[in-house]
């Protein structure tokens, strides 16, 4: 039986009282991240890590909120606390970076993230598991921060660190997350996603932990097909040598691959058959892997296809990515599609569509973009009409959209999460039955 004194709170309220008590003043969040936070700041997506970073420089507190962190090009020595907190695995590990996978950890961790950004005076980068997002745990007490900075610039502060401070920085680190967070035997598979596995709990740029030196002493890591790519940079960056083996498929574990609400790909993908070779400067793994996209600048493609193929050819880009006037010497046999991630569409010759659900076949610009997804009334299904499951038939609106507001229903029907729904209707295009409204 729970006591009826335990309070229990969701990420959501966890996060926000995170926020509020240690008074950040500077809140970022992309586009669809799976938390609905307070009093964000609007900024626009190209260019917000170098506003934040710079934010933090003159002693303003910030926060982010990223699906993935950026690709970080300089490291500042900043003079407040700056956490970016993510939900996919880096690429590389660029900034002292803190691993959450139980939401018991998320309050303890996130105050060992925000003291480790204030006392070793770099970015802190937190990423935590999907099975936090969707989560509650008992209500954890928060140290209020009183102490208010007043944002203050010399020109020192805009001096990037050299190798030699940086090492210095990072160092201390390692030395505060030793002691804050106690390592474990490492078990001979390692899973960020899976929940049945332990993961890395920190990784330090150019340091091995206490972790990674006994994973090292077990020469052989069992790890899943999804994380694949992390480890492999991982054995790079820290010149591990260590065999990686795949975990056995049999164990049916996977990882649910969901698109973004809204994503205009669901779209798009009608027009994207076997005959094509598909080509798009945009960096999301599961698009990546869905549709089966080769990844190359606007200027790469172009040169590809400066005379015409005996494959047919697409693009798929932003349009603040690609070089104008290349765009308006398009061939016929240059086929692109671009997203609309800016207002600024000069000079650009081919057609905006209105209509997302009715493509056409030659070149047109999409009335949004990935990062700017337009968010209307969330949808509701009338669960009389909804009888797909019931049939034992397959519940094509989540099997063609792969939308993360969909879910399946104990009594075998198909519900809305509405906190998640952008109202796109792209499901209601595949639901047989007219059950969704």
């Amino acid at each position: 039986m729970i006591d009826k004194k335990t309070i229990f709170h969701n990420t959501n309220e966890i996060v926000n009282k995170f926020i509020n008590e240690l008074r950040f003043e500077v809140i970022y969040k992309e586009n669809l991240f799976p938390l609905e936070i307070d009093n964000t700041t609007l900024l626009p997506t190209l260019n917000s890590f170098k506003i934040l970073i710079s934010s933090a420089l003159t002693g303003v507190k910030t926060i982010a909120f990223y699906h993935k962190i950026p690709d970080i090009k300089k490291i500042y020595l900043i003079n407040s606390p700056f956490l970016i907190i993510s939900r996919t695995l880096p690429d590389t590990i660029q900034l002292p970076t803190i691993f959450i996978k139980q939401i018991n950890l998320l309050t303890k961790h996130l105050m060992i993230a925000y003291k480790l950004s204030s006392e070793t005076k770099l970015p802190v980068n937190v990423v935590i598991s999907p099975s936090i997002l969707n989560n509650i745990t008992k209500d954890v007490e928060l140290e209020p921060e009183h102490t208010i900075i007043k944002p203050y610039l010399t020109l020192n502060n805009l001096i990037s660190p050299t190798r030699e401070e940086l090492l210095e920085h990072f160092q201390l680190a390692e030395t505060i997350l030793n002691q804050e967070i106690k390592t474990h035997n490492v078990p001979d598979t390692i899973s960020f996603y899976n929940n049945n596995y332990d993961f890395i709990p920190y990784l330090i740029p150019h340091i091995k932990n206490h972790y990674l030196i006994n994973i090292e002493k077990i020469k052989i890591i069992k790890v899943f097909q999804n994380e694949l790519y992390f480890f492999e940079n991982l054995l790079h960056d820290y010149n591990f040598k260590i065999d990686l083996k795949i975990h056995p498929t049999h164990e049916n574990v996977s990882v649910k691959k969901y698109l973004c609400p809204g994503c205009p790909f669901v779209s798009i993908k009608e027009l994207l058959n076997n005959n094509l070779f598909i080509f798009s400067s945009i960096k999301c793994d599961i698009v990546s892997n869905m549709f089966n996209l080769k990844h190359l600048s606007f200027s790469e493609y172009y040169g590809l296809t400066l005379k015409s193929l005996q494959k047919d050819t697409i693009f798929i880009g932003n349009i603040s990515e690609i070089n104008h006037n290349l765009v308006n010497e398009l061939k016929p046999h240059q086929r692109v599609i671009l997203l609309l991630d800016t207002q600024n569409e000069a000079y650009i010759s081919i057609p905006k569509i209105k209509k997302i659900k009715k493509l056409p076949q030659s070149n047109f610009i999409f009335p949004y973009s990935c990062e700017n997804i337009p968010k209307q009334k969330p949808l509701t299904i009338k669960e009389k009409k909804c009888k797909c499951l019931s049939q034992n038939e397959s519940p094509e609106c989540i099997e063609k959209t792969n939308c993360p507001a969909l879910f399946e229903t104990d009594n075998k029907k198909i519900s809305i999460n509405s906190s998640l729904c952008v109202g796109c209707t792209y499901c209601k295009l595949f639901c047989r039955y007219g059950a969704i409204k």
